[in-house]
């Protein structure tokens, strides 16, 4: 019974962690193959705040665990 939570929960967590860190990289790699200068800040810029939310939930569960 526990194996059950615990599976449902690291699947939660797995997609809960890639979808941002999926954008995060987006971001870098879009903010990487730009030539306008703004345009690479505002990729930068929302992959820092995705970043730090990456780290925030990493960080809650640790503190959790």
């Amino acid at each position: 019974m526990l194996s059950k939570y615990k599976d449902s929960l690291l699947a939660s967590v797995s997609h809960d962690l890639r979808t941002p860190l999926s954008a995060m990289l987006l971001f870098i790699d879009i903010a990487y193959n730009s030539d306008d200068v703004q345009e690479i800040r505002s990729h930068l810029v929302k992959g820092k705040k995705t970043g730090d939310l990456v780290r925030a939930m990493v960080d809650d569960l640790l503190d959790y665990s």
